[in-house]
């Protein structure tokens, strides 16, 4: 059985594949960004420090 590359020639792919990294990279960047500070808020309106215990431990 034969199978042609068709319109989606590895080269032709590969270059798509680089176009839409380039699209998508500035949103990753924003994105992050706002996860940030989202996170920033969240434990300033909780008065905790990120990474800190939600409960105290009882001894």
């Amino acid at each position: 059985m034969v199978v042609s590359a068709g319109p989606w020639s590895s080269e032709k792919a590969e270059m798509n594949i680089l176009e839409i990294n380039e699209k998508l990279r500035p949103q990753l960047a924003e994105n992050k960004q706002q996860f940030v500070n989202l996170k920033e808020m969240f434990s300033n309106s909780t008065g905790r420090l990120p990474g800190q215990p939600t409960e105290e431990i009882q001894v």
